[in-house]
């Protein structure tokens, strides 16, 4: 009886042992396996973070890259606007000049311009290229008078050689000197042409500066 009982206490404490080591186990399986998910969730919640910061990165790259598209085809659109404007009011000064090359006041303009380019080229031996219109004002008496003005005014002798047909008739004056060296441009595209950057500083000021 004493064998049996010291067999079923050994039974019992071997049982006992088993269920505490597998208590034990299981224990340790379950810690292991809330790391391992703990670990699992991190690695998953940082992919995710790092997927969500090149998400954003991208789509702000991408924001930036059409806004300044935008701003270069608002910019491209706003130029040729200008440009168009610009074209539109030298085309108008075009047709009130020729207009105005038919007044009496044209002749006193004419004089201003000559007068303007013959300073501009410090007097001297000058030949004037000249318009058939123009060829008409620019007689002996208009230029003896110009020259007696710039003598008085400006103190410059001036000799006016001859006088030449421009071949493309423009309205204005040119003139020049030393055998074409130095040439004082006055005619009306010239002039448009000077005061271009001009007329779009005025379009841009009065067209298209926001409120």
């Amino acid at each position: 009886m004493e064998k049996s009982g010291s067999v079923n206490e050994l039974i019992m404490r071997i049982r006992s042992d088993s269920e505490r080591e597998s208590e034990e186990i299981l224990s340790k399986a379950r810690i292991s396996a809330e790391e391992e998910k703990k670990q699992s969730q991190n690695r998953s919640e940082n992919l995710c973070n790092v997927i969500m910061q090149r998400a954003e990165e991208e789509t702000a790259r991408i924001t930036a890259n059409k806004e300044s598209s935008l701003d270069l085809e608002i910019r491209r659109l706003k130029m040729k606007a200008e440009d168009e404007i610009v074209s539109d009011v030298i085309r108008q000064i075009r047709m009130k000049c020729e207009e105005f090359r038919k007044t009496d006041e044209y002749r006193k303009f004419l004089g201003h311009l000559l007068i303007e380019a013959v300073i501009g080229i410090n007097g001297g031996e000058i030949k004037l290229i000249l318009g058939k219109w123009e060829k008409e004002i620019c007689n002996k008496v208009f230029l003896d008078n110009i020259a007696v003005q710039l003598k008085k005014e400006n103190g410059l002798e001036v000799n006016f050689q001859k006088i030449e047909n421009e071949p493309n008739d423009l309205m204005g004056i040119k003139v020049c000197k030393d055998n074409g060296r130095i040439i004082y441009d006055n005619t009306l595209e010239a002039i448009l042409y000077r005061k271009k950057e001009l007329l779009r500083l005025i379009i841009q000021k009065n067209v298209f500066t926001e409120d």
